[in-house]
């Protein structure tokens, strides 16, 4: 599992790559997150493109909270 975090106003978002999904998660008022199935041979642009709808959507969800 490989695992890098950031911080958004005072809120750690962990965002993790495990078994062909990758994840964000953050706690803040319980626990959420989400996840995306990624192909088996996804190209780089693809992850980085799942990443980034991953980080907006936590950011969305922060702000929503």
């Amino acid at each position: 599992m490989k695992i890098s975090t950031f911080t958004h106003k005072g809120t750690d978002i962990e965002v993790t790559l495990n078994n062909g999904y990758l994840a964000y998660s953050f706690d803040l008022k319980g626990p959420h997150g989400f996840k995306i199935q990624l192909k088996k041979r996804a190209a780089q642009m693809d992850i980085v493109n799942a990443t980034s709808l991953l980080i907006i959507n936590a950011i969305e969800t922060i702000e929503a909270l």
